[in-house]
């Protein structure tokens, strides 16, 4: 839900809160040796996670998840609000997070969501010292309906004059706690024989250009310093803001390009808790609550939420960065702009008396954004993969009498599932569960065609507002 998820993330950079919620499991030795049984999947975020868990229930493939960093979901997918719905998203995305949201709704029921992974229904109101309009910048959603102040949840401090309104309720929107929700899709993948590789970078990709498949990655261990080969035919790159990257360093001579923006979005947050038992529920009405700010001046440019377990997230507004470190855990918040939200945040909790306010945990997300401003979830064609190879197929082999870019007779290939910019979290499910289908070579649950390698002419489009 394109708009749902701004400032609610989804998708790559350090992960401060709790460092040892996703510990790293034992790596054991690579056992496949049959390509045509593994898949390996670039990058731990949630798309990464989610990829492995659909793909491991329609196959019984070997998979393996590579990901650069010590552990899983280190950057947006584990630092985001967490929020999901199905409201507030009118363009292309509107059926995948129509599909991710129900999985998510199947997933808490069947999980015992509410104790796993915080699952929760959560009411959106928005808080104004102004009043509102449809064009308010402050607010990601129109306001549905006024409300009274009594309606907002009773850890929220109301200053004098400002009045409140009602954007969504719990019928439309709920909330997890990311942490705890990338953490069971790793026990899952685990259980299911997943391979996890962590401090590991892929170098190159191999290929049987007769037969025109992919035969497996080479990757290196950036601890013990040595490389591997593991045999696959299947690549999926889900690597978010390095997708580009990893891409370009597997195929250089390709003839796509994953339009990567030359600024890459980010957004601080914190994460604090009341030092002292309160409620045992975080809402007025044993929900989740989220509430965005719309004040006159422009230095209060944040949104916050509770969690059930009386914890509460905050975050500020967007930074453009120019440069990216090489891998998500390095990416960190200025300690400044962390105590400017967290100050911020601290004049509209109702503290009780002899309560204090904890700062538990804080980062900077980092959110992949694509020119055309809409993910790309698409198996890459191999003759515009490898067009060398395939120009010097012309001269030696029928095969190339195919028209360019047929690959029906191609088993396996590369498949890219990045660029989802504000909605990570919220799309994953979908994302995981449709590129699983092109893998298995099943029709996908949702109409595609959108989500291409965009044209040249395409790569500077505006599909989502930001």
């Amino acid at each position: 839900m394109s708009r749902l998820i701004k400032n609610l993330f989804a998708l790559i950079p350090a992960f401060t809160y709790r460092r040892s919620h996703l510990a790293p499991p034992v790596q054991e030795p690579l056992l496949a040796n049959n390509a045509a049984d593994s898949t390996v999947i670039l990058g731990a975020g949630i798309i990464g996670l989610s990829t492995a868990y659909s793909l491991s229930e329609m196959s019984k493939q070997t998979i393996y998840i590579v990901d650069p960093a010590s552990k899983a979901c280190v950057g947006a997918s584990g630092q985001c609000e967490g929020a999901i719905g199905d409201f507030g998203v009118e363009n292309e995305l509107s059926p995948l997070n129509q599909l991710s949201y129900e999985l998510y709704q199947q997933l808490a029921e069947q999980q015992s969501g509410k104790e796993t992974f915080g699952y929760s229904g959560m009411d959106v109101h928005a808080l104004s010292s102004h009043g509102f309009n449809s064009s308010d910048p402050h607010l990601p959603w129109p306001v549905q309906e006024p409300e009274d102040i009594s309606n907002l949840p009773a850890w929220l401090k109301v200053p004098r004059g400002w009045v409140a309104g009602l954007i969504a309720n719990q019928t439309h929107c709920a909330r997890l706690d990311p942490p705890k929700f990338c953490r069971f899709l790793q026990k899952e993948c685990e259980s299911r024989g997943v391979r996890f590789l962590f401090n590991t970078t892929a170098l190159s990709a191999a290929t049987d250009a007769s037969r025109r498949t992919l035969t497996g990655i080479k990757v290196l261990n950036k601890g013990s310093k040595k490389a591997m080969n593991i045999p696959c035919k299947n690549i999926v790159i889900s690597a978010g803001s390095w997708s580009e990257k990893v891409f370009s360093t597997l195929f250089p001579s390709s003839r796509l390009r994953i339009p990567s923006t030359e600024q890459q979005p980010a957004q601080d947050w914190i994460r604090l808790k009341i030092k002292k038992p309160r409620r045992s529920e975080a809402g007025t009405k044993g929900s989740c609550q989220q509430i965005w700010l719309s004040a006159d001046s422009e230095d209060l440019d944040i949104h916050m939420s509770s969690f059930l377990d009386g914890e509460f997230y905050a975050a500020g507004g967007f930074v453009d960065l120019s440069d990216i470190p090489d891998t998500p855990d390095k990416v960190t918040s200025p300690s400044h702009v962390t105590d400017i939200i967290e100050q911020n945040t601290r004049e509209f909790l109702a503290l009780g008396l002899g309560e204090t306010v904890q700062a538990v945990g804080s980062g900077r997300a980092l959110l992949p954004r694509l020119t055309t401003n809409l993910p790309i979830m698409a198996k890459a064609a191999w003759d515009d993969l490898f067009p060398s190879k395939t120009k010097l197929q012309e001269h030696s082999s029928p095969i190339a009498a195919r028209p360019v870019g047929d690959d029906s007779d191609v088993a396996g290939g590369v498949f890219v599932s990045t660029g989802h910019y504000l909605d990570g979290f919220a799309l994953g499910p979908a994302s995981g569960k449709v590129v699983s289908e092109l893998i298995t070579g099943q029709s996908p649950s949702v109409d595609l065609s959108n989500f291409g390698f965009p044209k040249a002419d395409e790569e500077s489009g505006d599909s989502r507002d930001n």
